[in-house]
Formats: structure tokens, C-alpha cells, sequence
């Protein structure tokens, strides 16, 4: 696996590039409640890249998502309902783990 393989993996799971580093990539999309979205990862090797990517999803709080939105709720874009962000950063989560799941096939 390569960086050209990894880029096609974002694309097939939606991601757009934001940028491009030696050492790191970063990239993001609209949630499902219109958050824009983006993450920064290593990616100076395949196996860094899988690395941080694991860790990340394995550090991915819920919780901590949806409590930097609950005092916004109703304001400027976010939602009034805690269910929907709850919704929103799960999602989050099974993007990562899809990521995950469609960089691993080309293993």
C-alpha cells in the first residue's frame, strides 16, 4: 500500500484531501447534520497511516464529540436535538471504521 492507494480509499469513502504533507494528510466531508469535518493523520507510511487511524478510532469518544455542541444546540447551524448530534458523531465513527475497513483490503 502506497499513498496513492490510501488517497483512493478516502475517495471511496467520501473523504476530500485538504492537504498533503511529507509526514501527514488531512482530510474531511459534511456530516450528515452539516458539520464540516476533517481529521489529521500520519501518513508517512502505509503502516503509520493504519496506526494512527486505529488509534483514532479507538480513542473516538462519543460523548466528547456531542459535548462541544450541546451549548450551541439550535445556534448557528448545529442542531437542537441532542439525538441528531448523538447520530451525527456515531457516524463519525462508522467513517472511520469504513476508512479503515477499505484501506485494510488493499493491504
Amino acid at each position: 500500500m502506497n499513498k496513492a492507494t490510501i488517497k483512493k480509499a478516502l475517495e471511496n469513502c467520501g473523504f476530500g484531501i485538504l492537504s498533503e504533507e511529507k509526514d501527514a494528510i488531512e482530510f474531511g466531508q459534511y456530516t450528515p447534520c452539516g458539520e464540516d469535518w476533517y481529521e489529521r493523520l500520519e501518513w508517512n507510511s502505509a503502516i503509520k497511516f493504519l496506526a494512527d487511524l486505529q488509534r483514532r478510532i479507538e480513542c473516538f469518544d462519543v460523548d466528547e464529540e456531542i459535548e462541544i455542541w450541546v451549548d450551541m444546540r439550535g445556534k448557528n447551524g448545529v442542531p437542537s436535538s441532542i439525538k441528531s448530534l448523538l447520530e451525527d458523531a456515531e457516524w463519525k465513527l462508522e467513517k472511520l471504521k469504513e476508512l479503515l475497513k477499505e484501506v485494510t483490503k488493499w493491504k
